[in-house]
């Protein structure tokens, strides 16, 4: 329809409306409150309406409707039809959806009481019409009655189908004696209905035939029939439909007179509102308001006639009893239904018919008695357009917006999300855009409902509305668009540790992210704790976090995809008074650690750092102990630094994925307040990787003497030293330990460094020495490189600075620089600086101890703290230190060594008493490692005897030796040539006779045998 058409039939339609509201008026019936018009344009429609007297209306019984209607747009099979019974309805009428049984008589009732009304108001006597009407009405014969047919359907078994039609054909006319009038014959090329003579006379044709009257003296539509009306000139005309039942009803008009312009028509209610927009009238095409939901009462069909041609139009009406449509006008809050959850429900959308000429709009009113979720089912027709038909909106009893959704024509079927609300009243609006109008569709929908205490209440779009729930209980809620969030109010009453889980249906981007979820603190502006939930993490739960008494809050957003299912969410929630809380991301948030005792805590990010506080009484050392579960991932690592009372970094410690409990070395502290800061990056700022796990932590405090005492970074703040008395340290990542001494005259001095095996050589600590002015000291004055430093490798565990009898040091102030030079981290050493006084070892021996070790023993050296093994592969050359055993041994065992080679040692004694010494070496000892002693064993046979011995390791083979005399000269009987071969029995022998055997084993090397000593002599006696 053009823009300038749809404005001429809403200007005629105001005009008409205004000549009913006048005479409404007059007989104080409600008038609705239209745009006003010029009171001289009403007039003159009055007046024109009142001096036509060629306009007619004949009412067409039921039974009788032969025009073939148009199909109507929109038929849409909602309900369960009502079928009319054959013997009620005999002249089938067109189909209109979800029909009553409406009884054969309606009609002529319906008609006979709106006589009187006409009569009264508003006579047709004069204009004669009525006997001529008579006059066209032809005979009706029962042939011509069974052969008006509802196309392609059977009458008892479907009556809801719009697309249904009355036929209008020429047979009935053939078997019809009619006598036509002049008006009969003009209108037969149009095929119009026939009326019954014997169902209409003078008095009904008057009461219809309304001559441009107003509403207060309309003529009547029956609910189940059809009417004619004919009009000569431009002019009004009113209809009113009488509802006794709640239902709806749809009206059609069809012009049976071929002329260029026939009007147009509109449905107002009883208070002159307007239920459809203007419907042009159009030859042989049926136009249909389509159905509209009613309330009992009083209705309208308003037409206008334009153009000069006289028309002939038939009216036809269907109503349906039912309870699940609409009542227009229920376009506002205030006029909004009243429905039931749970129950489908059924309307229309028309545009045009809003006061500024929009999309009309239905309301629905519905209440929740006890808190739950609702989801809003929207069912409609698939159309030929695909754009949105509807907007279907949510709002609470203070008509404040909840959620809305768009509805396309292409889906049949549309669900909004499931909405949790409180207890109490709602409203839904249905809005129809201009493609509803056009297709003038119908929907169905309901508001189906779940009662729960377990779903979230909208609008809970912030911490003021946060839905409340308790700890340990699973929540449900549903996001209804991309930009809506839910929040949730959650208190604990004591501290403990939650764990916030999360879950959804598998959606359709398995790998996308659809929800991220954030817990906040009191304030609403703390994050504890944040994640993603992507399509395929069906439930997901987050890290522990440790949390005080009080009031939290959890944010429910999307990222990146919308969906509009359900999710969960559960607070789990146990108390504990060992976990950390939150926040406690800075030294002044610090949770306090009572010592030894594990404290739990975790880390919710990358960026999340937890901090600890901890104070000792007086100075001692501590040891950090870090515990977690295996990550499998050697890039997730935890960092942990010591900081002073003034934030200083004194040390730091790290846990890498793999590891699962650690005890960092003990560490030195004086008396005072400390911090400890656990996260996941390095000292530079660097992230590797973290984990979400819980990890665990303690504090062991010793109270000791004769430790280091950080922070003892430089000279002026080197811890003091007292000759021959050891100080225990460690060094961390970039630490260093400073200690001073002081010479009151010329000493000759050495510093010892001990430590545990660190199993590597790769490991060193690099040791100084320097003067009071911070200058490197030197031994030799000439060269400058000889013992200016050390660097004391991890295996063997004790080194010294100064080479034989020490270093000859002036009086005055010395400063030992102990650091980590690779990889030393967290290992404890011990420094001793103290004068040259000790003894060297006596009694050292050395014995092969078998084909590949030597052992050596040496008498112990009174105030030995240690002894030092030195080996060469000649007497007089390079020796190399290749242990270091404790005070309270005297033997070492050299292993690794090639059989049959020739070795060389010496020893050092370490005394540490009252000064720390170091002796000269002791004599050279040497050695080869040969195969050890077999073990041999007899057993006498029959003129023979058995010889079997135990395996020597490293054994090649072995030779076996025999003579008749202990004491006598042995011969070589067997050689053995493999290592594994432990018996031969010697054969031949004499009965009676004694043998004496012995065995001795050798090793092959270098294709020469090295052997091993002679067993002891076995004996035995020949059977």
């Amino acid at each position: 329809m053009t823009g300038k058409r749809k404005t001429n039939l809403i200007v005629s339609l105001a005009l008409s409306l205004w000549i009913g509201i006048g005479e409404v008026a007059t007989a104080g019936s409600t008038v609705y409150a239209g745009e006003q018009s010029g009171n001289l344009a009403v007039q003159e429609m009055r007046v024109t309406a009142e001096a036509s007297g060629g306009a007619k209306l004949t009412e067409v019984p039921e039974a009788h409707d032969s025009a073939e209607p148009t199909e109507i747009p929109g038929g849409t099979e909602l309900t369960e039809p009502t079928e009319v019974p054959e013997e009620q309805n005999p002249a089938e009428p067109t189909e209109m959806p979800g029909e009553t049984e409406v009884p054969e008589e309606s009609g002529t009732t319906e008609g006979t009481e709106s006589v009187g009304k006409t009569e009264e108001s508003e006579p047709t006597e004069e204009t004669g019409s009525t006997e001529e009407t008579e006059e066209s009405e032809p005979t009706e014969e029962p042939a011509a009655t069974e052969g008006t047919e509802s196309v392609g359907e059977t009458e008892e078994s479907e009556s809801t189908e719009e697309t249904g039609t009355t036929e209008s054909t020429g047979e009935t006319e053939e078997s019809e004696e009619t006598e036509s009038t002049e008006e009969t014959e003009e209108t037969e090329e149009t095929e119009p209905t026939e009326v019954p003579e014997e169902t209409e006379d003078a008095e009904h044709s008057a009461a219809h035939g309304i001559r441009g009257a107003g509403f207060g003296a309309a003529g009547t539509i029956p609910p189940n029939g059809s009417c004619t009306y004919t009009a000569e000139s431009a002019e009004a005309a009113y209809f009113k439909v009488e509802v006794t039942q709640k239902g709806y009803f749809s009206v059609s008009a069809t012009a049976t007179t071929n002329a260029d312009k026939c009007g147009s028509y509109m449905v107002v209610n009883g208070g002159l509102k307007p239920l459809t927009d203007s419907r042009s009238v159009e030859y042989n095409k049926m136009s249909g308001s389509g159905r509209i939901g009613v309330e009992p009462g009083t209705y309208y069909v308003v037409y206008t006639k334009t153009g000069s041609a006289k028309v002939t139009v038939q009216f036809q009406c269907r109503f349906t009893a039912a309870d699940d449509w609409e009542s227009e006008d229920n376009d506002s809050f205030q006029t909004a239904d009243e429905i039931l959850t749970n129950k489908q429900y059924n309307g229309n959308t028309l545009t045009g018919i809003s006061e500024n000429g929009g999309s009309q709009e239905d309301y629905f009113k519905f209440t929740l008695p006890k808190n739950g979720a609702v989801k809003i089912d929207f069912l409609h027709d698939i159309y030929k357009e695909s754009g949105q038909y509807y907007t279907v909106s949510l709002y609470n009893g203070s008509y404040e917006a909840i959620t809305a959704f768009s509805v396309t024509g292409g889906n049949a079927a549309t669900h909004s999300a499931q909405t949790g609300l409180a207890a109490g009243t709602y409203y839904i609006c249905i809005k129809g855009t201009a493609l509803a109008g056009r297709e003038n569709t119908e929907y169905r929908f309901q508001a189906e409902y779940t009662a729960s205490g377990y779903f979230e209440r909208e609008n809970n779009d912030n911490v003021t509305t946060a839905t409340e729930i308790a700890a340990n209980k699973t929540y449900w809620g549903s996001l209804k668009s991309l930009e809506d969030v839910d929040f949730y109010k959650v208190t604990l009453a004591k501290a403990g540790y939650v764990c916030l889980k999360f879950g959804h249906a598998q959606l359709a981007n398995v790998s996308e992210n659809y929800y991220h979820v954030y817990l906040y603190g009191a304030d609403g502006a703390t994050v504890y704790s944040e994640f993603d939930s992507k399509g395929n993490s069906v439930e997901y739960s987050d890290t522990k976090i440790g949390l005080p008494a009080g009031t939290y809050y959890v944010k429910v957003v999307f990222k990146g995809n919308y969906d509009n299912g359900t999710y969960s969410v559960r607070m789990s929630y146990k108390e504990s008074s060992s976990w950390e809380k939150e926040s406690n991301d800075n030294v002044n948030l610090a949770n306090k650690l009572s010592m030894d005792k594990w404290y739990h805590g975790a880390l919710s990010s990358a960026e999340d750092q937890d901090y600890y506080k901890f104070s000792i009484d007086a100075a001692g050392c501590i040891k950090i102990g870090f515990r977690h579960a295996n990550l499998a991932d050697s890039k997730k690592n935890y960092y942990i630094y010591l900081y002073d009372k003034k934030c200083s970094q004194l040390a730091v410690f790290s846990s890498g994925g793999f590891d699962e409990s650690l005890s960092f070395a003990d560490y030195g502290l004086p008396k005072g307040t400390y911090y400890l800061r656990v996260c996941a990056a390095d000292g530079k700022g660097k992230t590797t990787g973290y984990s979400n796990s819980e990890y665990q932590i303690k504090v062991t405090y010793t109270k000791v003497s004769g430790w280091e005492t950080e922070a003892n970074n430089d000279f002026a703040t080197a811890d003091k030293l007292k000759l021959g008395t050891p100080v225990k340290g460690t060094t961390t990542k970039k630490d260093t330990d400073m200690y001073k001494f002081t010479l009151s005259g010329k000493t000759w001095v050495n510093i010892s460094f001990a430590h545990a095996d660190t199993g590597s050589t790769d490991k060193q600590w690099h040791v100084r020495l320097y003067d009071s002015r911070g200058n490197t000291v030197y031994n030799d004055a000439r060269n400058k490189n000889v013992n200016a430093y050390m660097y004391v490798q991890g295996t063997g565990g004790y080194d010294t600075l100064c080479a034989g009898t020490g270093l000859r040091l002036a009086a005055g102030t010395y400063y030992v620089k102990v650091s980590d030079w690779v990889g030393c981290s967290d290992t404890p050493y011990k420094l001793t600086v103290s004068k040259v006084n000790v003894k060297a070892p006596t009694g050292v021996s050395a014995k092969s101890a078998a084909y590949n070790k030597v052992k050596l023993t040496w008498k112990a050296v009174s105030g030995a703290d240690q002894y030092l093994i030195y080996r060469s592969s000649s007497k007089n050359g390079a020796y190399q230190k290749i242990a270091a055993v404790t005070g309270d041994k005297t033997s070492y065992t050299s292993g690794g060594l090639t059989s049959g080679k020739t070795y060389y040692y010496k020893l050092k004694a370490v005394g540490m008493k009252s000064e720390q010494v170091t002796s000269d070496y002791s004599k050279k000892m040497s050695a080869k490692p040969v195969p050890e002693k077999a073990t041999v064993t007899l057993k006498a046979g029959k003129k023979q005897a058995a010889v079997s011995w135990k395996k020597v390791a490293g054994a090649s083979g072995y030779e076996v030796f025999y003579c008749t005399k202990k004491d006598g000269s042995y011969k070589k009987v067997k050689t053995v040539t493999k290592g594994g071969t432990v018996k031969y029995t010697h054969k031949k022998l004499k009965s009676g006779r004694t043998y004496y055997y012995k065995v001795r084993a050798y090793r092959t090397v270098n294709g020469k045998k090295v052997y091993g000593s002679y067993s002891s002599v076995k004996s035995v006696k020949v059977k």
